[in-house]
C-alpha cells in the first residue's frame, strides 16, 4: 500500500504531476489525430469531425453540472469517510453524462445526417469516468495507482498515434480513435477506484432516498459551478463570438494564433488551481482560512505591483519569442502578448476561486464569473468594433483584473464574515 506523502508540498506536486501527466497525454494523443485528420480526410469531412469534436467538448462540460469543484472542495482525507452529499453528486454526475451524451449524439446525428461521428460524443461519458476514478484515487492518495493510470493512458495515446499513421484514413475510424484513448483512460481509473466507487454506491442504495432528495442541500452549490463552466467555455471563444462577426477572418486568424500558443499555459496553471483545491479538499478548513489569511496579509500594493511587473515580462518575453521563435505576424505576436500579460492575474484568480470554493462560497465564485463575462463582453466588443482584435484581448484582461479586484475583496468578508461569527458563539 502506498504512504501518503509527508509534507502539504510534496503533496501537492503529487497531485499536479497525475493530474497533469494523463491530461496532456489524452490532448496530445487527441492532437495527433486531428492533424493526421486534417491532412488525409478530404475538407469537408475534417470540417464534420472537427465541429462534432467541439460541439461534444461543450456538452461535457455541461454535464459536468459543477460537479468538479464541488467533489473536489469536498473530498476529506484520507482516512475520512466520503460525505454522502458527494457520493450523490457523483452518481448525479454519471446520470448527467450518459444523458447528455445520448441525446446531444442522438440531436447531432439528426440535424447533420451523419453516424460516422457519434462515437465523437463518448468523450463525454469517458470524461467523467475520468474525473470520478481521478478523484477518488485523490482522495486516498494512492498515487502509485494513479502513475499506473498515467502510464496506461500514456500507452493508449501513443499506440493511437501510430494507428493513425498505419491505418488508411476514413472519417468512421478517426472518430473512433480520437476517443479510444479517453475511453481506455476511464475504463482504466474506474476499476483502480473500484473498491473505492462501491462504498458510496452501496451507500446511496443503502439510504433508500431518491437522487433528487439526496442532492437537495447541495443544488444551490452546484448551481453556481455549472454557470461558472459555461462562462470559461465563452470566454475562450472570443475570437469566433466576437471577432470574428466584428473584425473579419483574418483577424480572427490572427486572434486564434496568439491564444493558441498561449493556451498551453492556461491548461498548465488550470491543472494547479484543481490541484490546489483537491490539497484544499484533504485538509481542514481551519488550515484554508489560515492560507487565505496569509494571502491578505500581503499589502494590496505590493500584490498589485508584483503582477503589474510580472504582465509586463510575461508580455515582452511572449512577443520575442512569438516573433521571433515562432515566427508569428507582428499582429498576432502582440496579441499573443496581451493574453500573456493576462496571465499572473489569471493564476491569482484561480488561487482565490479554489480558497472561495473550500470555504463554501460557490455563490462568490458564480457572481465572479459573471462579472467577469460581463467586463470582457462589454469591453471586447467595443473595443474590437474601435481598435480591432487587440480590442478583445484587452478587454479579456480587464476583465481578469477586475475579477482579482472582486475575488480578493470577496475572500476578505468571508474571513471577517466567519470571524464575526465565531466571536458571537
Amino acid at each position: 500500500m502506498s504512504r501518503e506523502p509527508q509534507t502539504p508540498l510534496r503533496r501537492f506536486a503529487h497531485r499536479y504531476a497525475t493530474f497533469a501527466a494523463a491530461r496532456i497525454a489524452l490532448i496530445v494523443g487527441r492532437w495527433f489525430v486531428l492533424v493526421q485528420s486534417a491532412r488525409h480526410l478530404p475538407t469537408s469531412e475534417f470540417a464534420v469531425l472537427a465541429a462534432a469534436l467541439s460541439i461534444a467538448e461543450i456538452l461535457r462540460a455541461l454535464s459536468d453540472v459543477g460537479a468538479d469543484g464541488y467533489v473536489y472542495s469536498r473530498l476529506g482525507s484520507s482516512g475520512q469517510r466520503l460525505r454522502a452529499t458527494v457520493s450523490a453528486v457523483l452518481a448525479f454526475r454519471g446520470l448527467s453524462a450518459v444523458t447528455v451524451a445520448v441525446v446531444g449524439g442522438s440531436i447531432h446525428a439528426a440535424v447533420t445526417g451523419r453516424l460516422d461521428v457519434l462515437p465523437v460524443f463518448g468523450i463525454i461519458v469517458a470524461g467523467m469516468g475520468q474525473a470520478t476514478g481521478v478523484a477518488l484515487l485523490q482522495k486516498q492518495a494512492r498515487f502509485g495507482a494513479l502513475a499506473l493510470l498515467v502510464a496506461i493512458t500514456l500507452v493508449a495515446s501513443a499506440t493511437v498515434d501510430l494507428a493513425t499513421l498505419l491505418l488508411p484514413a476514413t472519417l468512421a475510424r478517426m472518430s473512433w480513435l480520437m476517443i479510444a484513448p479517453d475511453c481506455i483512460a476511464a475504463i482504466t481509473a474506474l476499476l483502480l477506484a473500484g473498491p473505492l466507487l462501491a462504498v458510496p454506491m452501496r451507500r446511496i442504495r443503502a439510504q433508500r432516498r431518491s437522487l433528487v432528495s439526496s442532492l437537495r442541500p447541495v443544488v444551490g452549490k452546484l448551481l453556481p459551478g455549472g454557470i461558472v463552466s459555461v462562462l470559461v467555455i465563452a470566454y475562450s471563444r472570443l475570437d469566433v463570438m466576437i471577432v470574428l462577426p466584428l473584425a473579419g477572418v483574418t483577424a480572427q486568424a490572427e486572434y486564434s494564433a496568439g491564444f493558441r500558443l498561449m493556451e498551453p499555459a492556461f491548461l498548465f496553471f488550470a491543472i494547479a488551481s484543481l490541484a490546489l483545491l483537491a490539497e484544499l479538499g484533504s485538509g481542514r478548513t481551519a488550515d484554508t482560512r489560515r492560507l487565505a489569511q496569509r494571502l491578505l496579509d500581503i499589502p494590496s500594493a505590493l500584490i498589485g505591483f508584483s503582477l503589474a511587473l510580472a504582465a509586463v515580462l510575461a508580455a515582452t518575453l511572449t512577443w520575442a519569442v512569438s516573433l521571433h521563435l515562432f515566427g508569428l505576424s507582428e499582429a498576432a505576436s502582440e496579441l499573443a502578448a496581451l493574453f500573456a500579460a493576462a496571465l499572473p492575474f489569471r493564476i491569482g484568480n484561480s488561487m482565490i476561486s479554489a480558497l472561495l470554493l473550500r470555504l463554501g462560497r460557490f455563490d462568490g465564485v458564480m457572481h465572479a464569473a459573471i462579472l467577469n463575462a460581463f467586463i470582457t463582453f462589454s469591453a471586447a466588443t467595443l473595443l474590437t468594433l474601435w481598435i480591432g482584435a487587440p480590442g478583445a484581448a484587452v478587454g479579456a484582461l480587464g476583465g481578469e483584473i477586475v475579477n482579482a479586484i472582486y475575488q480578493r475583496r470577496l475572500l476578505r468578508l468571508q474571513l471577517i464574515q466567519h470571524s464575526g461569527t465565531a466571536s458571537s458563539i
